[in-house]
């Protein structure tokens, strides 16, 4: 998101990245949480929020994809689509 404001960035081409990863993998995340049940006729729900990173956004997101997507073989397309 930094990227966005910094001087000279290219604007269109961050803002097009963050399109691609709303449409292809937040969005199928938030679909899949919402089958998930929490308890009888309760189900699970997106709560999009600020993660902060022990050291590399990058390599730390794609380790959490690949673990969520080795437990929740719906979400492998998603793991896929980050790398």
């Amino acid at each position: 998101m930094e990227g966005l404001f910094a001087p000279g960035a290219n604007q269109g081409a961050l803002v097009g990245r963050l399109y691609g990863l709303m449409t292809r993998a937040m969005a199928p995340v938030a679909r899949y949480l919402t089958t998930l049940p929490i308890s009888d006729g309760v189900h699970a729900g997106a709560s999009f929020q600020r993660y902060d990173f022990d050291g590399d956004a990058e390599s730390e997101t794609l380790e959490l994809a690949e673990a969520v997507a080795k437990a929740h073989h719906e979400l492998e397309d998603v793991a896929t689509t980050l790398t």
